[in-house]
């Protein structure tokens, strides 16, 4: 059996995508594909996040800030709300929305 039909590596490639779209800055269209396909294949939120981490020597903080609340709304996090809450009762507030 190969790795690529292996279940484990349905998952190693969906993370690869999102490791893909955060350095190429794509549309939220994309991260939302790749999420359905990545948790389809196994993959946690905590491995999808990871991958922001894992990326970010490589491709910058910039593209890590711009790829995070895409992938965060991707993932079905309210990004928009979660800003609200933030801008409302300040940043150090430490609850969640």
């Amino acid at each position: 059996m190969e790795v690529a039909e292996s279940g484990q590596g349905a998952r190693v490639r969906a993370l690869v995508c999102l490791a893909v779209y955060i350095a190429l800055d794509a549309s939220l269209a994309a991260y939302e594909h790749a999420v359905e396909v990545a948790v389809r294949s196994g993959a946690s939120p905590d491995e999808m996040m990871g991958v922001l981490f894992a990326v970010a020597p490589a491709v910058g903080v910039a593209r890590v800030v711009s790829a995070a609340p895409k992938l965060a709304s991707a993932m079905g996090f309210d990004v928009d709300r979660a800003m609200e809450y933030l801008t409302t009762n300040g940043t150090e507030a430490t609850s969640s929305p």
